[in-house]
This record gives C-alpha cells, sequence and structure tokens, in this order.
C-alpha cells in the first residue's frame, strides 16, 4: 500500500487501536493518508464510549475520523459482519480510499479455521483468511493478540474489553472462551498456533485447485439451446473428484436459489453423472437438474423447459437426500 488513502476500521478494542497506531507510524514513509472508521451495530449500549475513544485516538494521530451506523439484517455474527463489510465500502468510496485495513489478528485465523472445520468447511474453508482480498486488507495476521496488546501497553495506549466477546450466543465467543482453552490446556500452550503458520500454504493448494477446476471447467461446459450452461457428463466423469466438486459447485452457484451451494448439494448432483440413468432428474432449492444427452443441463423450478416428470435418481446410499430431492 503506497501513495493513498487507507481506510482503517476501528472498533476501540486492541486489535483495532494496535493497527491504527502502527498504520500511523507507517503512513508518512508510505505516503498514506488515513481515516479511522467506527461502525455503531446498534446493538451494544458501549457504542457512545467506543466511538468517543475512537476519535481521540484519530485525532491524535492526525487522521481523519468517521462513525457510521448500520442496519443488518440480523443480530447473528455472518450479518453483522456482512453489513460491517459493507458499510466500510460505502464509507472508502465516498472518500476515495484504496484499501481497507481490518485487525484481524493470528488468534482471528486461528479461530476462523477451527470453526469452519468444525462446520464442514472444505480445502478452502481451512485455508482461513486472505491478508488481501479486493479492497480489504488485514496487516495484523502474522500477529498474536497479546504482541499487539504489549505494544500498546509501551506506548500508554488504553483500549476497550469488547463486552460481546463474552457473549456466548455467539459460535465464536464458545470457542474463543472454551473449546480453545481446552485445546491448549489438554495440549500444551501453542498447540494450534501452526494452524496460522500453515493457512498460507493451504491457501496456495486451494488456489492451484481452483485455477485448475477453472480448465475443467473450460473444458467441459457449453451453452445449450435456452442459453444455460451445460456440462458434459462424460468429461466431469472422467476428471478428478477435488476437481469435478469444484467445477459443480461452481455451476450449482450461478443457478437457482443456490447462491451458496453445500456439499450435500454437489454430492447429489455427483450422484446423477455416476448413479442414475439418463433422463434423472434432481430437484434442489429453487432449482431443477437433470441428465439429457450425455450433459447435465438445469432449469428453474416451474420453468417450461424442465422435464415435467422427473425419474428418481438412484443415489449411493451414502449420500442424504434433502427434503426437497426427488
Amino acid at each position: 500500500m503506497r501513495d493513498g488513502s487507507l481506510l482503517v476500521a476501528v472498533s476501540a478494542g486492541g486489535d483495532s487501536l494496535a493497527l491504527l497506531e502502527l498504520c500511523a507510524l507507517a503512513a508518512p514513509r508510505l505516503g498514506l493518508g488515513l481515516c479511522a472508521v467506527y461502525v455503531d451495530h446498534g446493538v451494544r449500549p458501549e457504542a457512545a464510549i467506543e466511538r468517543a475513544v475512537v476519535q481521540a485516538s484519530a485525532e491524535r494521530l492526525g487522521a481523519a475520523f468517521e462513525s457510521v451506523t448500520i442496519s443488518p439484517d440480523g443480530t447473528d455474527e455472518d450479518s453483522l459482519r456482512r453489513a460491517r463489510l459493507r458499510a466500510l465500502e460505502a464509507v472508502a468510496l465516498a472518500r476515495g480510499c484504496r484499501w481497507i485495513a481490518l485487525g484481524h489478528t493470528a488468534d482471528d485465523q486461528i479461530e476462523t479455521i477451527v470453526l469452519r472445520f468444525l462446520r464442514g468447511a472444505g480445502f478452502g474453508g481451512l485455508a482461513g483468511m486472505r491478508a488481501v482480498r479486493g479492497p480489504f486488507v488485514r496487516p495484523l495476521l502474522g500477529l498474536r493478540r497479546d504482541d499487539l496488546r504489549d505494544f500498546l501497553r509501551r506506548r500508554g495506549l488504553a483500549w476497550v474489553e469488547d463486552a460481546s466477546n463474552g457473549w456466548l450466543r455467539y459460535a465464536r465467543a464458545r470457542l474463543r472462551r472454551e473449546v480453545l482453552p481446552a485445546i491448549e490446556q489438554t495440549f500444551g500452550a501453542g498447540a494450534l498456533e501452526h494452524l496460522a503458520r500453515q493457512a498460507p500454504r493451504w491457501r496456495e493448494d486451494q488456489d492451484f485447485l481452483d485455477a485448475e477446476a477453472l480448465r475443467l471447467e473450460a473444458y467441459c461446459s457449453r451453452q445449450g439451446r435456452d442459453g444455460r450452461v451445460e456440462l458434459d457428463i462424460a468429461s466431469l466423469t472422467d476428471a478428478s473428484p477435488a476437481l469435478r466438486s469444484r467445477v459443480l459447485h461452481r455451476w450449482l452457484g450461478q443457478l437457482g436459489d443456490l447462491a451458496t451451494p453445500d456439499l450435500r448439494h454437489v454430492a447429489l448432483v455427483e450422484s446423477l453423472l455416476t448413479h442414475a440413468q439418463p433422463g434423472a432428474t434432481l430437484d434442489l432449492p429453487g432449482l431443477r437438474v437433470w441428465r439429457e444427452a450425455g450433459r447435465l443441463r438445469s432449469a428453474r423450478s416451474g420453468d417450461s423447459s424442465a422435464p415435467t416428470r422427473p425419474a428418481r435418481a438412484n443415489r449411493p446410499r451414502h449420500v442424504a437426500a434433502s427434503p426437497r430431492a426427488c
């Protein structure tokens, strides 16, 4: 990051205040203009105190300051995160900032990897958060929370502990307070540090597989008579399962109501490739998929181009069908 404007997301917690302090130290050398942004989620009474702390820090460091209040779709972690990122992007666009710095640390990376593992994430999920993704940058992924708090103490700076970090209704808080300490108590302090160090390697492997899957997708795809993308069954069947599942995941994500298809949906469609007769059809949320003339075809549910009398796909016994699958 050089010669531009940097938006720094600051919550008044130790991680983000350290991020702002470090960015301010680096800004003159890199030719960066700084703007600290506080995002009020509208769910905690401490917001006014936190906003004042962030504003005071920004003024002391000579950075611009802005506060925004969001109205998320829900109070769950994912809804809050999506709303927060949208708000940060809007402020960055309005202020002409090229980058948005987030205060995620190595501890956050470890939590993310373990949480995704427990939720059944694939290889890509286990690769953790990227240091750079679009306008978002995470300069602190190589540092631990304790290191950042030591840095603030040495500079005589205080921070605000986020009370919501202790709300056990959030999965990440339960993981942080109960699961990870139990692992370290059993296997020793630092038992999980290798996850943060290994994440870049896993990400490299993921990027390679994704690139190979794009090549396979280009090879086995064609535009059908109705303009929809169709997939050649023989090409997919002969391909590595690791690449085939990625192609099917991307294909389903571009169709119907499956903006984020899960592994169960992909497994059901794979059953059409290897365990079904020609003409077999599968119903997924908002989508019908079927075999025809050696290809996988699709249509939105209720579309007149889809077969009206689907045959039942012969799924392998270990694949669990959803209630809407036939």
